[in-house]
């Protein structure tokens, strides 16, 4: 059994300890400590509430990726996304425009480049921000022209600019076979659905849809590895001490 396996049975604390003792050996010992990564430790802190924490981790992340870039750029968003969740988390919402707007801009991302638009169209509906809502449109409709956009990983992205609507972005997603890739596209589609009742004045409608994300986990522990299953978590919990709505 892999390390990552404590961050699927939710025991967040057991991989943190784990991490901050062994994550030396990782390069050394990848066949016993390979999943022991800055990248699950980040997920086992959102787990844990702990964005405050999070934070540092996530800047030395970041700047390691900078010191790489020598010869050609190595930045991913992957860091710079779980940076704006804490800094959202923790009501630093000029930090958490920031972050994200690295984000959107990192050379490495998800293949259809619309993980981290989405996540800046949530995070501005949350924090009320319609200057990075603007913004997040904009690069939508950038990746919305891309060759392959009709394909299901385009479909948070089309639902977010309200050129499907709900029904049709679930259909979209019941095409993708393999189980595991289908929870988790369905997460994050799931807190996009949250996001515009939320922008459509419906807080109640909001909770609702944020606790079906957040019920995913029972149909398949996979959605730990969605940034959209930590969110709905830290917002209905409270975890940061700024429940919203």
């Amino acid at each position: 059994m892999g390390y990552f396996e404590l961050i699927r049975q939710r025991r967040y604390e057991e991989f943190c300890k784990i991490y901050r003792e062994k994550a030396r050996l990782c390069r050394t010992m990848p066949e016993k400590y390979g999943d022991v990564l800055p990248g699950n430790y980040m997920y086992a802190l959102l787990g844990l509430g702990k964005c405050a924490e999070l934070i540092p981790v996530c800047q030395e992340q970041i700047q390691l990726e900078r010191e790489a870039s020598v010869k050609f750029d190595r930045s991913s968003n992957y860091f710079w996304n779980g940076l704006s969740i804490a800094c959202l988390q923790l009501g630093q919402y000029g930090e958490m425009a920031e972050a994200i707007r690295s984000a959107v801009k990192a050379a490495y991302q998800d293949l259809s480049r619309t993980e981290s638009p989405c996540l800046m169209y949530w995070e501005a509906v949350i924090a009320g921000d319609e200057a990075l809502k603007k913004d997040a449109k904009r690069l939508l409709r950038t990746r919305l022209r891309a060759k392959g956009a009709a394909a299901p990983d385009f479909a948070s992205a089309r639902f977010l600019l309200e050129k499907i609507g709900e029904a049709e972005l679930r259909q979209e997603l019941r095409l993708i076979e393999i189980e595991a890739l289908y929870f988790r596209a369905l997460a994050p589609a799931v807190f996009s659905i949250a996001v515009k009742r939320l922008e459509h004045g419906d807080a109640a409608g909001f909770q609702a849809t944020l606790k079906e994300v957040q019920g995913l986990y029972s149909q398949n522990p996979i959605v730990t590895m969605t940034f959209a299953y930590y969110l709905a978590e830290l917002r209905l919990t409270g975890s940061s001490g700024r429940f919203f709505p």
